[in-house]
């Protein structure tokens, strides 16, 4: 499944929206499903990236999945 999307509103203004994967809570009895949730890189901004066209929004998405590939990798160690 993908990690991240474009989305283009009817503006022609694109954002990037990460997948959340669903989690389970108290031992399994609550359950939260997985959505789609914009991409606030700046965690103390108000708003969302946004971008005017596709072609910046494509590049800082294969920037995002870089990172994401950099620090999400897993360990494998040989003896």
């Amino acid at each position: 499944m993908k990690k991240f999307r474009i989305c283009k509103n009817k503006y022609n203004i694109y954002k990037i929206q990460a997948w959340s994967p669903p989690r389970t809570l108290l031992f399994g009895l609550l359950k939260i499903k997985g959505r789609w949730k914009d991409t606030c890189f700046n965690l103390q901004a108000r708003s969302c990236v946004k971008f005017d066209t596709r072609k910046q929004a494509e590049d800082m998405m294969d920037q995002y999945i870089k990172i994401y590939h950099r620090s999400n990798n897993s360990w494998k160690c040989d003896m």
